[in-house]
Parts: structure tokens; sequence; C-alpha cells
């Protein structure tokens, strides 16, 4: 075989393999797309909630500082209303007094809630802004590890073996690398194991 058109082979090859790897980054990953619909809250016996699911609503508080980077993956807005948590001198004058006064001076008005739920890369973080009340403490408490899909990766170069160029193709699958070398003379299969 001349050296043009080995060339020209070795040229056609490898705009084929690059079309191939475009299509497949362009057509060929594989990916599920969940829909999240309204969802009715549901109050437990506990006296728990359930929050209500609406992809459609507009969250009213202002989106709370976060660090840089991440992707906003979901927003939760709640009301508190506090518990009447009165020293016993105040109940007893407000038993005995007759007046409501002393009753409204410890009663709360409802506070309002803002969690940002964003995905970095070394996991997901919450911030927290709250409205007519202030943040004291907040922990974030993961359970289980996150999953995330292996990305397969396509390789395609050049590879000299016994004075002949070969074209090689490698892919990873998993922790396996599948692998083909295709020369004028030799052809061969290899597949290794990664760590």
């Amino acid at each position: 075989m001349k050296a043009d058109h080995a060339v020209a082979l070795f040229v056609a090859c490898m705009l084929i393999a690059i079309g191939l790897c475009i299509g497949y980054l362009i057509w060929g990953r594989q990916t599920v797309t969940i829909v999240e619909k309204r969802a009715p809250m549901v109050w437990h016996d506990d006296g728990s909630l359930t929050a209500q699911r609406d992809p459609g609503a507009k969250p009213d508080l202002p989106e709370p500082s976060h660090p840089e980077g991440g992707k906003l993956i979901r927003t939760i807005e709640l009301t508190v209303k506090p518990t009447q948590n009165k020293p016993p001198a105040v109940a007893e004058n407000a038993v005995t007094d007759g007046s409501d006064e002393a009753a409204s001076e410890n009663t709360c008005a409802p506070v309002s809630v803002r969690i940002d739920l964003r995905e970095y890369l070394d996991g997901i973080r919450a911030s927290i802004v709250a409205k007519d009340g202030e943040v004291l403490d907040a922990v974030d408490i993961p359970h289980g590890a996150l999953v995330r899909p292996v990305v397969r990766v396509w390789a395609v170069g050049v590879e000299k073996r016994d004075g002949e160029t070969l074209l090689a193709v490698d892919r990873d699958v998993g922790r396996l690398r599948l692998g083909m070398s295709v020369g004028d003379d030799t052809r061969a299969l290899r597949a290794l194991l990664t760590f």
C-alpha cells in the first residue's frame, strides 16, 4: 500500500470515528427525565406535614445567600407559628386578671422561612432565609451517598506496534476498558480493568 493511500485511509477512519463520537454525544446518551407534578399537602397524626408540591409556584421570600456555584434543585417555603412559651407568673396573671393583654404580649406572629437546596460537586447544601425572624441555627443531615451516573469515555488514537501504525479505539464502561486496534495486517482486541 502506498504511503498516500495509508494517510488517506487513516484520515477517513479518524473522521468516521470523530463523527461516531459526536453522534453518540448528541443522540446516544440515555437520560431519564422525571417530571414532578403537583401533589397535595398531607397532615400526619403526629402533627407533622408533608409539604404541597407545586412546580409552577413562585417563592414569596427573596433568594438566600449561598456559596458560589451550585445548581438550584429545590426551593422549600414554610410558615411556622411559634408555640406560646409563657412563664408561670404571666399565665397566672392572664387567668386572674381576665384581660387579654398578658396573653397578647407573649403571642408571636408566624415566621416564614425559605430553604434553597443546591447541588455542588461535593454534595447538596441548604441555604436558609427567614422573614420577620432570625435564623439561629440549622443542620443539614445527609442520609446515604449520592449516586451519580458514570460517564462513559471514548478514546480514539494511533498506536505503534511492531513497526506498524494502528488505529486504536477504546471505551470505558464502568471499570472495564474495551478496545480495538486495526491496521493493514493486524487486528487486536483488548479488555482492561481500570483502577
